[in-house]
């Protein structure tokens, strides 16, 4: 069985390695985004219109936001917790880990990405439906 110190050296690792997949999942969802707005541009019928993924590219930008503000957070009240335990000459302290800007961006980059392979679904069964 692990020890607290293994627990959270796990935690650490495993949360780093997906905050990493929120950021390349995201600039992905909005790549494509931008792809299929250029190509509306060039195209009288467009694969997929810029009203259709701008929903899509809106909920990964707040995705990488909610991350930006999570390590925000974080610095904020390491730094707090930093000046109170030389204020009052402690060597360890407890705090309340608040989890919200982390939950936030993972569930914005799973509903960008499902809304940009719904909307991108959707339109390649209307195209197979349309026929040749």
């Amino acid at each position: 069985m692990p020890d607290k110190a293994t627990v959270i050296a796990n935690l650490d690792r495993h949360t780093g390695r997906l905050s990493d997949r929120v950021w390349s999942v995201s600039v992905g969802v909005i790549a494509v985004s931008m792809t299929y707005v250029v190509e509306s541009a060039a195209n009288r019928e467009p694969f997929l219109t810029p009203a259709e993924v701008a929903p899509a590219a809106g909920l990964a930008l707040l995705a990488l936001l909610a991350d930006l503000l999570q390590y925000l957070a974080a610095i904020r009240r390491n730094l707090g917790l930093l000046r109170t335990m030389e204020r009052e000459g402690r060597a360890e302290m407890t705090f309340d880990t608040r989890a919200a800007a982390y939950w936030s961006k993972l569930a914005l980059c799973v509903a960008a990405t499902a809304w940009i392979v719904a909307v991108s679904a959707v339109r390649v069964l209307e195209l197979a439906a349309a026929g040749p």
